[in-house]
């Protein structure tokens, strides 16, 4: 294949991806001269350094253009469903897209469902970063360690939202990272419709879910790990796994993955996988203090290929395997989530955390990559207390399920 057939075959490819990842629902005609931007406002707060850390702020403090909130106030009649996903690896963290923004601890894809009737606002809903700050909202609002969606509504009737923000705006299609582009596999159909305010534009915005996403430098990970290979007397590979809990919260919900793919391709953005090596356990949970360690053997599927050698079949993976994604969503909805914010879960994570990728990953997953990873929930009180959650006034009910996806170092 000559040169430039392939880089515009990969440019193709970069643009049916970013496609898939904005599929937005339809969008109202009528908000289409509505400035939506996919810019930082110019009175945004600036993101600290990583060696700048902001004392943190009273509670409340983030309404300070709203009334004082009354710490004794009843709940009112509505729901506050989030998740989201803490990324750690040994050098930082990566989100969708090779954004060198990215770096340190990240709350990835943090999405907020709201349910109530149109009469319960206007609502402020806002969350305190313990250190960092955020990089990356939707709605969009000024960013900072401390963000805040004041004045939201309920709507009634039919939800036309908004469009969700575009990838790039002429520049490189792959360059650059943007979350909220990929927004449309969150929603939730039975979520309420919000709308808010632009407080850039003054424009109105219409939204189903609350997006944030930013930086969390202080923070550590609850479980600590390392994984070493080893050959056993029969030739087969083994993995020598050991686990450790530092953190004062019992965590629960622990899966460990090994995956090492090969993939022949045809074109860098079309590389089917030929042979996978794989181990992986659900460790269960592990009490505060508490370590374990185990061997485990890796497994090698192949797929079928031609006389040329290329794949033309899928791998023989077996069933607990492929069933780790659905054991995950079963735990989902046990800490609380429903079944259709289950299922917006998956979609935005399941490949990440179980699937199996060729060498074309970074054209259509970034976030994947081969290796040992550990990947559990976090103690509802560690969630609290890094990403402080204010309401007014407050939901008659809070379910926020936060998971840990942390690579594990390969030890010799």
């Amino acid at each position: 294949m000559t040169k430039p057939r392939a880089i515009i075959l990969m440019f193709l490819a970069a643009l049916l991806i970013q496609a898939c990842y904005s599929s937005n629902p339809p969008v109202n005609e009528d908000a289409a001269d509505d400035a939506v931007t996919d810019t930082v406002h110019d009175d945004a707060m600036d993101v600290p350094p990583d060696d700048v850390i902001p004392d943190p702020v009273p509670d409340d403090s983030i309404f300070d253009d709203q009334p004082e909130i009354d710490p004794d106030a009843p709940p009112a009649p509505y729901s506050l469903h989030e998740w989201g996903v803490m990324l750690m690896d040994g050098e930082g963290a990566t989100a969708h897209g090779p954004s060198p923004e990215f770096a340190g601890p990240i709350p990835a894809k943090p999405v907020i469902y709201l349910y109530g009737a149109p009469d319960v606002g206007p609502l402020n809903i806002g969350v305190n970063f313990a250190t960092g700050a955020a990089t990356e909202v939707w709605p969009e609002i000024p960013l900072g360690q401390r963000i805040a969606w004041n004045g939201l509504s309920i709507t009634d009737g039919d939800c036309l939202l908004s469009p969700f923000p575009v990838p790039w705006d002429g520049g490189d299609p792959i360059d650059g990272s943007c979350e909220a582009c990929a927004l449309g596999v969150c929603l939730v159909e039975d979520a309420s419709c919000l709308s808010f305010t632009d407080p850039a534009t003054g424009g109105p915005i219409v939204s189903s879910l609350l997006f944030y996403t930013g930086r969390l430098p202080g923070y550590a990970a609850p479980l600590s790990a390392a994984v070493t290979l080893v050959n056993g007397p029969d030739l087969i590979d083994r993995l020598q796994l050991s686990v450790s809990n530092n953190s004062p919260y019992n965590i629960d919900g622990i899966w460990f993955i090994y995956r090492q793919t090969s993939s022949t391709c045809v074109d860098p953005s079309l590389c089917p996988i030929s042979l996978a090596d794989i181990a992986f356990s659900y460790i269960g949970s592990m009490d505060r203090g508490s370590g374990t360690a185990f061997t485990l053997d890796i497994m090698r599927y192949e797929a079928p290929v031609d006389e040329y050698g290329y794949p033309i079949g899928d791998l023989p993976l077996p069933q607990e395997w492929l069933d780790l994604g659905k054991d995950l969503g079963l735990k989902l909805v046990e800490k609380g989530l429903t079944e259709a914010e289950t299922g917006a879960f998956l979609r935005s994570w399941q490949t990440i955390f179980f699937g199996l990728m060729g060498s074309d990953s970074y054209y259509i997953e970034p976030l994947f990559t081969n290796g040992a990873a550990i990947m559990y929930f976090m103690d509802r009180a560690d969630y609290d207390s890094q990403l402080q959650l204010q309401a007014s006034p407050p939901p008659s009910e809070i379910v926020r399920v936060g998971m840990v996806y942390q690579q594990v170092p390969f030890g010799i």
